[in-house]
C-alpha cells in the first residue's frame, strides 16, 4: 500500500499549535484537526495504533507545553499539580492509512 500524504493545503494544521479529537468509534479510529478560524477547513486522518507508550509521556509534555505556550512544565506550569497521580500520560504513536481534507 502506498504511503498517504497529507494535502499541501492543509499541511499548516499540523505545523502549529492547535487541538485534535481522537476517536476510537468504529473499526477505524479517527483522528480529527480543525482549523479552528475556519470550520469547513479540516483534516481527517483514519489510523491503526502502531505503539502506546508511558516512557517519556512527561517530558514530551513538558516539551510541547515550552514549544507552545513558553511555560517549562505542564503541572505546576499551566496547570495544578496533580498531587494524587490520578493522571496518566501516554503517547499513542498513530500511522495514517487514509486522509480526508476539505
Amino acid at each position: 500500500m502506498a504511503p498517504v500524504k497529507i494535502p499541501a493545503s492543509h499541511l499548516y494544521l499540523l505545523q502549529r499549535a492547535g487541538a485534535a479529537t481522537l476517536s476510537t468509534l468504529g473499526a477505524e479510529g479517527t483522528l480529527l484537526i480543525m482549523d479552528h478560524a475556519d470550520s469547513d477547513t479540516y483534516l481527517v486522518l483514519r489510523c491503526v495504533v502502531r505503539r502506546v507508550r508511558k516512557e517519556g509521556a512527561i517530558a514530551h509534555l513538558n516539551r510541547l507545553t515550552k514549544l507552545n505556550m513558553g511555560l517549562d512544565r505542564w503541572y505546576g506550569g499551566a496547570v495544578d499539580d496533580d498531587p494524587a497521580g490520578s493522571a496518566e500520560r501516554i503517547i499513542i504513536h498513530l500511522k495514517p492509512e487514509r486522509i480526508y481534507a476539505t
